[in-house]
């Protein structure tokens, strides 16, 4: 019996500011060890937009057949940017605070 089925969308957003271009993002997720655990990676400024827009969230529904924002989930290290944005998009969130830092 299966009782777990992935079939949920996650958006995560890593430690990668916006100075940095998207190719070296790109390698940095790939060298994490995550990137195989995703079918597709969607980075701001391939999509041109930025976060916390949720202009770049629809953009990654119309990459993914069937998009459902109910079945996804934002992961960020930004209160502004990714929390902001996925809240804007209608999307639920998660708040990745390694360094425990107050609201």
């Amino acid at each position: 019996m299966n009782f777990w089925t992935v079939s949920s969308i996650v958006i995560i957003t890593c430690m990668l500011r916006q100075m940095e271009s998207p190719i070296f993002k790109q390698v940095v997720l790939e060298q994490s060890g995550i990137a195989p655990y995703f079918t597709e990676i969607f980075i701001s400024e391939q999509l041109h937009t930025q976060k916390p827009d949720a202009e770049f969230y629809k953009k990654i529904g119309a990459c993914i057949p069937n998009f459902d924002k109910n079945h996804a989930l934002m992961i960020g290290d930004s209160l502004s940017a990714d929390i902001q944005g996925g809240n804007n998009a209608g999307i639920d969130t998660i708040w990745y605070n390694p360094h425990h830092l107050e609201k």
